[in-house]
């Protein structure tokens, strides 16, 4: 069976489709593979896709989707059934596991996975080679007949040191590695854990947490996470990856795990050999955490601060995270010289000029290295998103699977004041971005900058990323000057 996988990232790069990667290298075992990671292709992406349909002709085309992507991903798929109007399609992602229903009844969706696909869509295809119908769990599809079939949901994989390594030779991998989208040189993205045992509003971890059965939060044992870190090296150390940045939602919530984790890395010899990032709670990162973290490499920390008013985090996002809290782990991180950053949300429902105004203060008053402002976006059967679904523009009906947030209207500011505001904080952190770097390195800064602006090599690069090329002058300048010397 030849299944083609299309990650439909139109927006520009964004980061490695890490969840994808562990199903294709599940796949693989058994049958042909090809990926369309359309990152890179967002100009020309529907001839690109057009002559790889012709030229592979797969049996199967499977999308990884979620809610931003979905419509994209239709689109494509309707392009595709005017080439090869055989073509079997099947969605998978978070987007189908928090709205099956609404996923499937679209004409173009032939079936969908539920949950985790590395054992679901293995099964699938396996049946489909057979020739038989594919009564496997966690896959809903339609028969011969047009007829839904809805097998039983599947559990979470328990042990997740079972799953195969993501093979990263499918990707455009030296794109990615040259992008510096995690603020470090050359970094590759590792998982340590899946899930989330924490239930904010604005989030879907306990959206899907609540839609498939078994336990969410796991955590990889430290030996198999070196193992990786290992294989990846060897395969990928001559094309550029020099640095590791962890994906989890929290990274090193049990303290016990981080110690283990970290005397492993060092005993390996890799803390010299690959820094790391990681993104994690204010109240996990104590004095020992940060210690520990430091010593073992880690250079970058980001924190989900979300707001700076504490009404806000506390009671409508439901993050739990004092301001005594973020200014405990700002002071740790600090202390061990480890550079920390912020994520930040803008336009959440009860926000306010106020509100927004105490975010800004907040990065102001604790300098972190970056600071990512984003727009709230009301996320499928989250908690938060009950309290603006009749603010939402959802194509005529009420969360029938397309999600067209940036029509969406959420707090007590207009669109129109939202995007101001947003402007605004931008200027301000490019203002930020540039009084830091003179404090810190003075003329050799503005030196650096004109290097880094009279470049060929980054011209060119600033056409392929777009929205991260503030991120690549940071990584080689600001965040080169912290990493170097403890702030």
């Amino acid at each position: 069976m030849k299944v083609m996988f299309i990650n439909p990232n139109l927006g520009g790069v964004s980061g490695l489709n890490v969840g994808l990667a562990y199903v294709i290298s599940s796949v693989e075992k058994r049958h042909g593979v090809r990926l369309l990671d359309l990152s890179f292709r967002s100009k020309d992406y529907l001839r690109y896709v057009q002559g790889e349909i012709e030229g592979y002709k797969p049996d199967v085309v499977a999308f990884s989707v979620t809610s931003f992507t979905f419509q994209n991903s239709l689109e494509i798929g309707a392009f595709i059934k005017r080439i090869c109007p055989d073509i079997s399609f099947i969605f998978g992602g978070v987007h189908p596991t928090l709205l099956p229903e609404e996923t499937i009844q679209h004409p173009l969706v032939d079936a969908i996975c539920i949950g985790e696909g590395e054992k679901s869509f293995l099964e699938y295809l396996d049946k489909l080679d057979e020739e038989k119908e594919p009564c496997v769990d966690g896959i809903w599809y339609k028969d011969k007949n047009s007829c839904l079939r809805k097998n039983r949901l599947r559990p979470f994989e328990e042990n997740i040191d079972d799953l195969v390594f993501p093979n990263w030779d499918h990707w455009e991998i030296e794109k990615y590695l040259d992008t510096n989208l995690y603020y470090l040189p050359g970094a590759l993205k590792f998982l340590s854990s899946r899930g989330c045992p924490y239930d904010c509003s604005f989030c879907s971890n306990k959206a899907i947490k609540e839609a498939v059965p078994g336990r969410y939060y796991r955590v990889r044992n430290a030996e198999n996470i070196i193992e990786e870190i290992k294989f990846n090296r060897v395969k990928y150390g001559k094309k550029g990856f020099s640095s590791i940045a962890f994906g989890d939602d929290i990274f090193g919530l049990d303290i016990g795990w981080l110690r283990k984790f970290c005397g492993l890395y060092k005993k390996e010899g890799l803390s010299g050999e690959f820094k790391w990032m990681c993104a994690t709670r204010a109240d996990a990162v104590t004095k020992e955490w940060a210690g520990i973290a430091a010593d073992a490499g880690c250079k970058m920390v980001m924190l989900g601060v979300e707001s700076g008013d504490d009404r806000v985090r506390m009671q409508v996002y439901k993050k739990n995270i004092t301001r005594k809290d973020i200014l405990n782990a700002v002071s740790n991180l600090q202390d061990s010289g480890v550079a920390f950053g912020f994520y930040m949300l803008v336009g959440c429902p009860h926000d306010s000029r106020a509100t927004i105004k105490a975010s800004v203060e907040l990065v102001r008053e604790l300098d972190p290295v970056a600071s990512h402002f984003s727009f709230y976006q009301p996320l499928p059967k989250t908690e938060l998103v009950s309290e603006v679904k009749d603010a939402m523009w959802v194509y005529g009906r009420e969360f029938n699977g397309y999600w067209n947030i940036p029509r969406i209207r959420t707090s007590s500011l207009s669109i129109a004041d939202l995007r101001n505001t947003m402007r605004i904080i931008r200027i301000k952190e490019s203002a930020r971005f540039l009084t830091l770097g003179v404090k810190l390195k003075g003329l050799a800064f503005i030196i650096d900058v004109a290097k880094y602006l009279l470049s060929i090599g980054n011209w060119k690069k600033a056409f392929l990323l777009k929205s991260h090329i503030k991120s690549d002058l940071q990584q080689k300048t600001i965040f080169k000057y912290i990493s170097e010397n403890k702030r």
